[in-house]
């Protein structure tokens, strides 16, 4: 019987365990079943013991009353006891992926109403946690090397498992769970759902739905989100993964030679190593194998790198006829640290097998693409979430106006909604950077429809309550880093610019003192600290916070297109919040942007009239020039006012043609006559005067600015050497 059973639990389709399924077919009902149930409880491994209950439910499925319980039961505990790290672990994959489908969809199913609500929440963790992990290795398999787990497609799975759960426990929201269902049809739904209840709040029957409903979509959507935002956080499923590597590689010039490298490690400790396949394009794709240790103890990451050198050697011994037909070189490789190690430099490399790989592809001579592009392509920026301008802004706006936080909508038609989102100044206006490629109403929608679910959980003690419950005993849902940036997220949202400090206090400061890392993470932590000092009236703080990311290693490398870029939008509501991508001309230009008004709060506000302060202004106005054209007008009136302005640098860094302009003018009768200091003091006439005291010094003047006018410099150039130059300065102007 157990040799049955194993042909029957077997997918292959071989001869022989062909003949033995038809030998368990010619058995009688009587004796499959005792034989079944004593194969069954024979088995002393758990898991092979709810195979055959499984096995046994789906050839007699009037047996699910009393095995169902007990099996559900028995995964749960022996997960628990197993202490796995992961709800992607053997038993609860079975519970999820191959006993629930059969358990749930069978009318004679016996499961209590706790084992049901408890199930609904075990299956959302677990989809939500496949989803949303770069590791979807399957946990305890005792195999060697963990059986990566492979979903065709995991929200339509826990879709349906979520309704079939919700219609056993007699849940009118169970039509939320309709695969594909518009995302604003269903928060309508769940809106609606807790409109009319309002006074059941405390009923169990209501308050339960409604929370484990609403966590469900919500998950959904934060993940969704996450995928969207950091691409590196809550990467794609493998087949979507390989899908999106195959099309970016069509879409590139074909190589000479393309290398296809990988590496690994026994647990990522030890016993590594790596190979690689070349493929010589030029010699009918003729290809060359290689192989190398990487070391009894060393990390995944290295023995991904070795197997690039040991490419690179390999290539490097081709006869010249071949390596002559080479111009172009693609490497390919899956690991995101391999390339992030290289993609360093080759300055910065401190161990000798990056640096010896950054020497052979000197000596190749290879294209900057060549040597690192994550599988042949680009990988997209990631998004941060920022306080942004909306238009027109005065020199009086706040940065951050005063919303309140969102609030649960009525119930209206998406396509009204997506209407009115524009009109509607309780809500800020939500926009996303040029730079994607993916519809932006796909993230927007994702992140309005988990701000709302997050509302909506928090609108009486008795949803608070048992979403509290949920969220910390049953989900752990606080241990999800990504959850936690979505979190702070929601408090720029809602501008709730206390709790947003609070969540980037530590960040910020570990950024500033050196400790707090590179990449998209630390620069977007700096920047939210920077939404709330700003809004706090703290223009020291987000001054220094814009010059060490403008300054430091945070910029990005990824360049960006400036056409692209935009952070100001005409709107009809108070705020305005824009997703900025990781790339220079992004955050660069939101930075400058940033410190621009931080310097124009000090310049046109109350106190005495700083030179410098006036000149640093000057200087970042160009920038976004014309669009800062009305605040320089404002500028100028100051210094009528005042009567003059010492600023040796504007030498260096002012070539502006309307800006310089305006300064010959000034220096004019007509103009006023102003007096000006304008170039260092080591110069001769150094200060121009219009009194009469020096007859060439206005021809001397305009000359000197015609000169500025024609200096061919980026002005992203003299600003970046200005920022460098005059950052203490700036700063201490802000004070």
């Amino acid at each position: 019987m157990r040799v049955l059973a194993d042909a029957l639990r077997c997918e292959d389709d071989d001869g022989q365990s062909k003949f033995l399924r038809e030998v368990f077919c010619q058995l009688s009902t009587d004796l499959q079943h005792r034989g079944l149930s004593v194969i069954a409880d024979r088995s002393s491994d758990t898991l092979e013991h709810c195979q055959l209950v499984l096995l046994l439910l789906n050839k007699f499925p009037n047996m699910v009353n009393g095995h169902g319980t007990r099996v559900v039961d028995l995964l749960l505990t022996s997960e628990k006891h197993a202490h796995f790290k992961s709800p992607l672990n053997k038993y609860r994959k079975f519970l999820v992926c191959d006993l629930l489908p059969s358990l749930l969809s069978s009318s004679a199913s016996d499961l209590t109403h706790k084992q049901l609500t408890r199930l609904f929440l075990r299956t959302v963790e677990f989809y939500v946690c496949y989803m949303a992990s770069d590791n979807t290795k399957i946990q305890g398999t005792g195999a060697e090397e963990p059986v990566e787990l492979r979903l065709a497609d995991p929200w339509k799975d826990m879709c349906s498992l979520c309704q079939l759960a919700a219609n056993k426990l007699h849940w009118p929201l169970a039509d939320v769970f309709t695969h594909k269902r518009s995302r604003d049809l269903v928060w309508q739904q769940l809106a609606s759902f807790f409109r009319e209840h309002s006074a059941r709040q405390e009923d169990p029957f209501v308050h339960s739905q409604l929370v484990y409903c609403t966590v469900a979509v919500m998950l959904q959507a934060v993940v969704e989100y996450s995928h969207k935002i950091d691409p590196t956080m809550a990467p794609d499923p493998p087949d979507k993964r390989r899908e999106a590597a195959e099309r970016a590689l069509a879409a590139l010039p074909a190589p000479d030679c393309s290398i296809w490298s990988d590496g690994s490690a026994a647990g990522g400790t030890s016993n590594g190593g790596g190979g690689a396949a070349i493929i010589l394009h030029r010699e009918n794709d003729r290809r060359i194998e290689c192989l190398a240790a990487a070391g009894t103890h060393c990390s995944s990451t290295r023995a991904e790198l070795v197997a690039v050198r040991e490419a690179l050697k390999s290539l490097a011994s081709l006869p010249a006829d071949s390596l002559d037909a080479i111009k172009e070189i693609r490497l390919c490789t899956d690991s995101r640290a391999c390339l992030q190690t290289l993609q360093r430099g080759q300055a910065a490399q401190q161990e000798e097998l990056p640096a010896s790989i950054w020497a052979s592809l000197h000596d190749f001579t290879c294209s900057q693409s060549s040597s690192g592009g994550g599988g042949g392509g680009a990988a997209p920026p990631s998004l941060m979430l920022v306080e942004a301008f909306p238009e027109p802004l005065s020199s009086t706006t706040s940065l951050l106006g005063s919303v309140p936080g969102p609030s649960v909508p009525g119930p209206g038609p998406a396509h009204r909604r997506h209407r009115s989102q524009e009109l509607d100044p309780t809500e800020p206006l939500l926009t996303v950077s040029r730079q994607v490629t993916f519809k932006p109403q796909q993230l927007t929608l994702a992140f309005l429809t988990g701000v709302r679910c997050w509302s909506l959980l928090s609108q009486n003690p008795a949803l608070e309550k048992e979403f509290q419950r949920v969220w910390q005993h049953v989900l752990s849902g606080n241990s999800w880093p990504w959850f936690q940036s979505f979190v702070t997220d929601v408090h720029l949202y809602a501008d709730r610019l206390q709790e947003l400090a609070y969540r980037t206090d530590a960040a910020a400061a570990a950024g500033l003192g050196g400790t707090g890392g590179t990449g998209a993470h630390c620069c977007r932590a700096l920047l939210q600290r920077m939404a709330a000092a700003f809004g706090t009236g703290d223009y020291q703080l987000a001054g220094e916070l814009c010059l060490h990311i403008l300054t430091g290693p945070l910029l990005p490398s990824a360049l960006g297109d400036p056409a692209k870029t935009q952070v100001v939008a005409q709107c009809a509501q108070n705020r305005h919040l824009h997703f900025l991508s990781y790339t220079q001309a992004d955050v660069s230009k939101y930075c400058i942007k940033v410190l621009t008004l931080c310097l124009q709060k000090k310049v046109l506000g109350p106190g005495a009239f700083q030179d410098n302060a006036v000149g640093h202004l000057i200087v970042l106005l160009q920038y976004d020039w014309p669009t800062e054209e009305p605040i320089f007008s404002k500028v100028v009136h100051l210094i009528r006012q005042h009567g003059t302005l010492t600023y040796p640098q504007f030498v260096h860094y002012v070539t502006c043609p309307d800006i310089v302009e305006e300064f010959v003018y000034l220096n004019t009768e007509h103009g006023g006559g102003l007096t000006f200091s304008l170039v260092p003091a080591q110069q001769p006439r150094g200060t121009i005067s219009t009194r009469g005291v020096d007859k060439g010094a206005r021809e001397e003047f305009r000359m000197a600015m015609l000169q500025q006018i024609r200096r061919t410099e980026s002005t992203l150039t003299l600003i970046g050497e200005f920022l460098t130059a005059q950052k203490d300065d700036v700063l201490r102007c802000l004070r």
